[in-house]
């Protein structure tokens, strides 16, 4: 296969380049999957404004990325999907090590390869593409997540562990830049100054079943999520499903936590996701004049979720406090 031309083509925030006479094999499949889509529990739309989130060094990073050449921005781009990889890689490798020195449940590593196997592959999908992507957008949205959009497919960046994200983005961060002269703004780390708000600590999330007649079978993590289901049909599959929930509450109370250091208000009885934006966001309403945070959380969106205790575990997460609350119900409470 022979290119017509080879060069990329710059354009504010984005590369492109000429196509092959034949087309490029386009990204897997996985990762048109892992593109956010559109809640169908959808709401009347918030009547407040939209508050701005300030970002980690690594969104402040990806929004100079046109004042950085094409070739450095394709680097960028890389290095974000290899760490991210990586970072997955070693969560499992983490839980392979637990397993040797615990003689745990061998039952637990297959739930954490089938949790992570379509995030894991559509980065290494990414990092495939990347290389030979006729089109390459790097991308931040106005809570801080780093999106690539790689010849049309998004790819959302996340980590395994939401509480090791600054670290990990930190690092990121550093290494490119002892590689290329960054601006100020994006060496600078907004969450490095005193707040007065405890962070959480990086610790494993495991759980456990519990069982009872006349009870739904819930499923509890040691982060005080319950999540309850109508049966236990596909057990691996609810544990992994509560797992990625957790996740998404993390997103929220770290936008909240940011909202909050900004002196937005925050009414903690009116948190809740009320309808889908445009670009694969959710409306994270947080007070009663409607004002809201534009979030990705697609389950948060779908599931059907208790928002009186979202909102109290929430609440006590952002403070700081450990709380246990059943976000997820077996039977819808909206």
């Amino acid at each position: 296969m022979s290119c017509i031309e080879t060069s990329w083509t710059e354009s504010p925030g984005y590369l492109t380049r000429s196509r092959c006479s034949a087309r490029l094999r386009p990204l897997a499949g996985v990762l048109a999957a892992l593109a956010i889509t559109v809640s169908a529990h959808a709401e009347t739309p918030p009547t407040g404004r939209a508050l701005e989130g300030d970002d980690s060094r690594l969104a402040t990073l990806v929004a100079t990325a046109p004042e950085f050449s094409a070739d450095a921005r394709l680097e960028l781009a890389g290095m974000i999907v290899e760490a991210a990889l990586a970072a997955y890689e070693q969560e499992l490798e983490t839980v392979r090590q637990d397993l040797q020195r615990e003689g745990g449940d061998p039952a637990r590593l297959t739930r954490w390869y089938r949790a992570t196997a379509p995030i894991v592959g559509g980065l290494r999908a990414a990092q495939a593409q990347i290389p030979v992507a006729q089109r390459l957008v790097l991308h931040t949205d106005r809570q801080g997540q780093v999106l690539l959009l790689i010849d049309g497919e998004a790819l959302w960046i996340s980590w395994p562990r939401p509480s090791a994200q600054r670290r990990l983005e930190r690092e990121l961060v550093e290494a490119f830049c002892q590689r290329h002269d960054c601006p100020g703004r994006a060496r600078s780390d907004p969450d490095e100054a005193s707040t007065g708000i405890t962070v959480t600590q990086d610790t494993p999330l495991t759980g456990q079943w519990a069982l009872a007649q006349l009870a739904a079978p819930t499923w509890t993590s040691t982060a005080g999520v319950r999540c309850e289901f109508s049966d236990l049909a596909g057990r691996a599959d609810k544990e992994a499903l509560c797992r990625a929930l957790i996740g998404e509450l993390e997103t929220l109370a770290t936008a909240l936590r940011r909202a909050l250091r900004r002196g937005e208000q925050v009414d903690w009885p009116r948190v809740r996701i009320a309808r889908s934006l445009p670009a694969g966001e959710h409306a994270l309403v947080v007070n009663a004049q409607g004002d809201y945070l534009p979030v990705v959380a697609p389950l948060l969106a779908s599931e059907p979720v208790d928002w009186s205790e979202a909102q109290r575990w929430l609440q006590a997460r952002v403070d700081g406090h450990p709380a246990l609350a059943t976000v997820r119900r077996a039977v819808d409470p909206r």
